[in-house]
């Protein structure tokens, strides 16, 4: 019998996704597992994200050691996130 665990967590616990359609819910989802493969790549990247998502990913690249900055994008709503290379 194959066992499962959690490769990450994914920190949805209590009202994190109050309010949301299962639509917003699945996009969130899609863009923190592309994040995910990013970080994994181990390479530097710049990328723009949904607000609802930005702590997340930002919290998944500061466990992995890597640096990390954030800020709010122009657009209302967007997260910019600087990934560079790990922390040593």
């Amino acid at each position: 019998m194959c066992q499962f665990k959690l490769l990450e967590p994914c920190e949805i616990d209590g009202d994190a996704l109050d309010g949301l359609s299962p639509q917003h819910c699945f996009v969130l989802g899609v863009e923190w597992e592309a994040f995910y493969r990013k970080l994994a790549s181990g390479k530097p990247f710049v990328d723009l994200v949904h607000d609802r998502n930005a702590i997340r990913l930002v919290r998944m690249a500061e466990r992995r050691h890597r640096f990390v900055e954030h800020s709010p994008h122009v657009t209302p709503g967007w997260t910019r996130i600087i990934v560079g290379s790990p922390i040593e």
